[in-house]
């Protein structure tokens, strides 16, 4: 199980999808405060910047399955915190 904050930083982007990446030969679930939103996880959802797009694109590349999906999961509604399954 490995978990995630979101602290506004392109690097820890990559640095946390990279780390997950090495953890490819065992089962994973990926948590986390990713503060990214995606019509892959929030259907109503219509645009997703560039950062959104790469961690939706990391989800779909390496089969994971989410966890939780249109449910919001911040106090204004939106869906910023996911959890990935990838067996």
């Amino acid at each position: 199980m490995a978990t995630y904050w979101h602290p506004d930083d392109a690097n820890a982007d990559s640095e946390t999808l990279d780390a997950a990446n090495s953890l490819q030969a065992y089962d994973l679930i990926l948590t986390g405060d990713f503060n990214k939103r995606h019509k892959l996880w929030e259907a109503k959802r219509r645009r997703a910047r560039p950062r959104a797009r790469r961690l939706a694109d990391w989800a779909t590349e390496h089969g994971s399955s989410l966890l939780v999906r249109n449910k919001p999961t911040h106090r204004r509604g939106g869906v910023i915190d996911n959890f990935f399954a990838l067996a």
